[in-house]
């Protein structure tokens, strides 16, 4: 067993009896963070939410100096489980640390459509995040899709298309993607849509 293993417990059978062993972990702190922060990738992959937030918590605590990169997923984790307050609060330090992260600027501006129940607030504070992306990220195909996932989600179905359309046209790939995807749901029936991802 390699001597940097997780602490594991094994029991090995000896003579009619038993031998309990402990191994120690060896690791430095970075490394059990860095190994956390894989698992909670994997666990929101498998959609164990909970799971990878926990990692996480876990993973801020070893490390000295914390990264957007940190706090993004663990607002991640929050956000596919539900708990938007928790995500926002999470958002707000990793953009605090990085303004320019475009796709957590996103979802940040997704989580408030989620957390606000007033829908007009929601979306005057939504659309004033997007405002702050930057014009160079604006055109990424990826935060183009992203923003067309939000507004197709939240009932604004233009602005879906509109973003929907310059994503597809920087990056074409986008057009399988939608086909499929739920976020969509609300206008895939549309003339709109369907021309769009034919």
């Amino acid at each position: 067993m390699n001597s940097k293993a997780l602490a594991v417990l094994l029991v090995l059978a000896c003579a009619g009896g038993v031998i309990w062993y402990v191994t120690r972990d060896t690791r430095t702190p970075e490394e059990r963070a860095e190994a956390l922060w894989t698992q909670a990738i994997d666990l929101i992959d498998r959609g164990k939410y909970k799971e990878a937030i926990k990692c996480m918590q876990d993973c801020i605590k070893l490390r000295d100096q914390q990264t957007a990169g940190n706090y993004a997923l663990l607002a991640h984790a929050y956000h596919y489980d539900g708990q938007y307050q928790n995500a926002l609060r999470e958002y707000e330090k990793a953009l605090s640390l990085e303004p320019e992260r475009a796709p957590e600027r996103v979802a940040y501006a997704g989580c408030l459509l989620r957390a606000i129940d007033d829908k007009q607030e929601a979306w005057r504070r939504a659309d004033a995040e997007l405002a702050k992306i930057r014009e160079e990220h604006r055109r990424h195909p990826t935060v183009l899709y992203n923003v067309a996932c939000l507004y197709a989600e939240n009932g604004r179905p233009q602005d879906a298309l509109r973003y929907l359309q310059r994503a597809i046209q920087v990056y074409p790939k986008y057009k399988q993607d939608a086909r499929t995807d739920p976020s969509f749901e609300s206008i895939r029936d549309t003339e709109e849509f369907k021309r769009l991802v034919e």
